[in-house]
Formats: C-alpha cells, structure tokens, sequence
C-alpha cells in the first residue's frame, strides 16, 4: 500500500470471509473486528486484528470470551465492545462480505478480488491469466464485465506486485 496507496493508484478494502465449516467462530470474530472498528476506526480495527490473531491458537481454539478481553487491551470500552458484540449488529455485514467473496469465485482464505475501472482485454488480460496460472496452476476467475477478477492464496509480494504493475499499464 505504501508504494501505490500514496498516490491514489490502489486502495485496499478489507473484507470477512468466515468459513464456518472450517472455523465455526471466525464469524463471531469477524463481527468482533467491526465492533472495533466502529468505535475505534481504522487504528483499533488494525490493532484488535493483529491483537486477535497473535493470541489465537490454531484450529479454532480462541475462548470467545477472549474478545472482549481483546478490545479492553487494545483500549476499546469494555461495556460498548460488549454491547456491540452481543448486538449483532455486524452480523449481516459479515454474511454479506461472504457471499461476496463465494461470487466472485472464493474457495479459501486469503483471498482476494481486484477490481479495475476499465474493462481488462487483450494484452492486459493475458499477461494477467499467464502470471496467475504460472503461480497458481489455474486461471484467475474474471467476471462477466471484465473488470474484476479472484486470486486465491497468499502470493508472494513479488508475483503481487507484477500483477499490479500489469494492470497500471491497462
């Protein structure tokens, strides 16, 4: 972000993707970050995730009592974070993201979909479904307009950051 945020050439919108099979309380904690986020704005939200993801252990293991212990560390109200929390209020934001990333092709986490402003067509596209299948082994996912498609998995900034080149060329 620092190298193509600055100047207005990208910007990077974080969106939830629980996958409920997988981890049941990824959910509860996506709303979790919104209720940060709500009363702290980007610098709490960022913080809560770091914070959230630090004490996690792995397959599912966070107490869920642990959120609220997350926004009191981080230095959210205890009783607003709560509040918020049991609300549910986020909830439909959360399913929302979700059946964003299932549309535009989401099998896993990370997962990413860049939009454009103009249609991707010949060179361009090609030179992105040639980057992304050599990485990958498959074809990125475009939607019908073209001006949208889906990577799966973590890349390395490298293979990212060619992706982004490519497209500043379109």
């Amino acid at each position: 972000m620092s190298t193509y945020g600055k100047q207005g050439e990208l910007k990077w919108v974080y969106r939830h993707f629980p996958l409920d099979s997988l981890h049941p309380k990824a959910r509860k904690e996506a709303e979790a970050l919104e209720c940060a986020g709500e009363q702290g704005g980007n610098t709490l939200f960022w913080q809560y995730t770091n914070r959230l993801m630090s004490v996690t252990p792995s397959n599912n293991q966070l107490d869920p009592a642990e959120l609220n212990r997350i926004g009191v560390y981080v230095g959210l109200s205890e009783s607003a974070f709560s509040d918020c929390l049991t609300s549910g209020r986020f909830a439909e934001r959360v399913q929302s993201d979700y059946a964003d990333a299932v549309a535009h092709g989401g099998r896993g986490t990370p997962f990413n979909v860049i939009k454009v402003n103009a249609p991707l067509r010949g060179e361009t596209k090609s030179a992105i479904i040639a980057e992304l299948t050599a990485l990958t082994g498959e074809a990125p996912s475009f939607t019908e307009d073209d001006t949208a498609f889906s990577v799966s998995g973590a890349l390395p900034l490298q293979n990212m950051t060619t992706i982004l080149e490519i497209l500043k060329k379109n």
